[in-house]
């Protein structure tokens, strides 16, 4: 696999000169002026609505000048444009601050950005939203996408392996193809509303830890989860599906019946194996259908909890939205067809990888039987989403919902010697690891999702011991069963997405919300390859740049070649003052290495994996 090669990193602040931007516009003008002699007039109805995007929660906004009052529609637009029709549709400027403009164009409405629909929102009005939603060419997608994705935020952090062996069938889905996709979809949601599948019980909800796994590696991943879970105090009851094909063995069953894990047989699903394909990740969505728990948390073999779960339940993120996903690496192309499928603008925000996943099913089994139905075509699907990780995520944007984020974002870690790869690549920072936080940012998941695949034998000080990870304030550490976590913050998806320079995204937050949201959008991540003794090791690498004076859609905004302190007055002007954020950190390291031996949680969790059976070694990449 090719490394993906990065922008130089830290420090710089590299700013895209006047010169470069002519260049790209001259073509355009000259096109421009092509349509207008060539087209035949249509009326295009452009409004602009200055408002927020409608909030799902009942997150009053901070008192700070950086709420945006909600103002009468103005048509910034002529009379009449002469266009020539698709391909090429006139959208309205996006508004600063994520401020809603609304384009209609041939009987079709396009929202930018997507606005969700409010928690109780019916099932009807949800499918609605998405088969009424615009159907339109690759192009006009994309260009549409580029208004929220077009920037090298999103441009240095896709994973630019999936988008090569992916774009061929982005471009040739064909409008016929995008509206047969979403009448599946809601036809599987309709057939199962007619059955009374969504009828919510009155009882008592039953919450438990959902695991997939049959050969002997995944079951003895498990077992090692369940016992730190035991160790832990966790004492939640756990189910473990897998393939009729590949029932555990007998010793693992009696096993598992020890840690009060039941073992069932995931229903309607076969395994289907090829030359090219190993991996079962379709079972993923049967199996969170087919559990018998209400509130649940699903965990891959490899996602190693460092400490007691079930606190997760009880942050109000999935109180008030009944669900929790935790973040990837990259971030997903203007160019992928999945924001065709939904109806969805692009959002600019990282992906999902889907190692743990929080879910109530009495609030969200509508996005799972989405995920269930999806996967049955993987071969499809996993074009557009590279696995089955971000299709809970696809699920929840097609219904038009929202998800609660845990406290930091995606770090990755490594072993402590700097030259486990040979000298020549000393220095460099192998992450074989994802590490995952809870929703106060400390960590939770201990993801191997790269280490379990790296032959040779490790041990107990030698496999990890740093993090590498985005430098964030700690917040005081607080028990989720106190009162006073009662009044901590929720913090959606949306009030990361869509973040400009000043941490302002689709909903209002708190100053820290709004620095990480604001630091994120410098992380960029790739691979880079080596080899432990005679192993093949792929890692990754996460760094940061300064992502203010490369943002094109800022700078697109702006007349003439600014200094810095000349494009920071209308920064206030759309935005509202700077002080309002604080010091988002810029000039500062923005990443930083830590230490397990100095974090609470983790600094005895290699010798407790250990302890109880674990084993990180595996058979190589293949």
């Amino acid at each position: 696999m090719a490394p993906y090669q990065l922008l130089p990193g830290g420090g710089g602040s590299p700013r895209p000169g006047l010169n470069r931007r002519l260049l790209l516009l001259i073509p355009l003008v000259a096109l421009a002026l092509l349509w207008t002699t060539r087209s035949k007039p249509q009326q295009v109805e452009v409004q602009q609505q200055e408002e927020q995007v409608a909030l799902t929660t009942d997150i009053p906004p901070e008192p700070t000048s950086t709420t945006v009052e909600a103002a009468s529609p103005v048509s910034t637009a002529p009379p009449e444009l002469e266009v020539e029709g698709p391909p090429f549709i006139p959208f309205n400027e996006p508004l600063p601050c994520n401020r809603l403009t609304t384009t209609k164009y041939e009987g079709q409405t396009w929202p930018s950005p997507s606005p969700p629909l409010p928690a109780d929102a019916s099932l009807s009005s949800r499918l609605e939203s998405l088969l009424d939603a615009p159907l339109a060419s690759h192009g006009n997608w994309t260009k549409f996408n580029n208004q929220t994705c077009g920037n090298p935020s999103v441009s240095r952090t896709i994973n630019v392996v999936h988008e090569r062996n992916s774009r061929e069938q982005w471009e040739e889905l064909s409008e016929d193809r995008v509206r047969q996709l979403r009448e599946g979809m809601a036809e599987v949601l309709r057939k199962a509303d007619k059955e009374g599948r969504f009828k919510s019980s009155a009882a008592q909800s039953k919450r438990g830890i959902v695991f997939t796994a049959g050969n002997a590696d995944t079951v003895s991943r498990v077992i090692v989860s369940l016992r730190l879970l035991r160790s832990y105090g966790t004492t939640l009851p756990a189910e473990v599906f897998h393939f009729s094909t590949e029932t555990p063995a007998n010793e693992h069953l009696d096993t598992l019946k020890s840690l009060n894990a039941i073992v069932r047989t995931v229903e309607g699903v076969d395994k289907a194996e090829s030359q090219s394909r190993t991996k079962s990740f379709h079972i993923k969505g049967a199996a969170l259908v087919q559990s018998s728990f209400d509130e649940l948390l699903y965990l891959d073999s490899d996602a190693i909890p460092s400490k007691n779960v079930e606190s997760l339940f009880e942050t109000k993120g999935f109180k008030e939205l009944g669900a929790m996903f935790w973040s990837d690496y990259w971030k997903d192309s203007a160019e992928n067809a999945i924001w065709r499928i939904l109806g969805v603008q692009c959002r600019d925000e990282f992906t999902m990888e889907s190692g743990q996943i929080l879910i109530d099913k009495r609030r969200h089994l509508d996005a799972l039987l989405l995920v269930e139905h999806m996967l049955q075509d993987w071969p499809f699907w996993f074009k557009i989403s590279d696995g089955d990780k971000d299709l809970f995520r696809y699920a929840f944007l097609a219904l038009r919902k929202r998800w609660a984020v845990p406290g930091r974002t995606i770090g990755s870690a490594s072993w402590t010697n700097e030259a486990e790869l040979g000298e020549a690549k000393k220095g460099d920072f192998c992450g074989h690891t994802m590490l995952q936080s809870d929703e106060r940012g400390e960590p939770q998941f201990v993801h191997a999702n790269l280490l379990k695949r790296i032959a040779g034998n490790f041990y107990s000080g030698g496999t990890w011991g740093r993090t590498r990870q985005l430098s964030l304030p700690r917040l005081p550490l607080v028990s989720a069963f106190s009162p006073s976590a009662a009044t901590e913050f929720a913090t959606s998806a949306d009030h990361l997405a869509n973040a400009n320079s000043l941490g302002l995204a689709l909903l209002p937050a708190p100053p820290h919300i709004r620095k990480r949201a604001a630091l994120e959008r410098g992380l960029n991540t790739f691979f880079h390859q080596g080899h432990r003794g005679s192993a093949y090791v792929l890692c990754v690498q996460t760094q940061w740049t300064d992502p203010r004076w490369t943002d094109e859609e800022l700078a697109e905004r702006l007349e003439g070649d600014l200094d810095e302190e000349e494009l920071e007055t209308p920064r206030e002007e759309q935005c509202g003052p700077t002080s309002a954020v604080g010091d988002v950190g810029y000039n500062e390291a923005a990443m930083e290495v830590v230490p397990w031996e100095d974090d609470a949680v983790l600094k005895e969790f290699e010798a407790a994996f250990y302890k109880v059976g674990g084993k990180a070694n595996g058979h190589g990449f293949r």
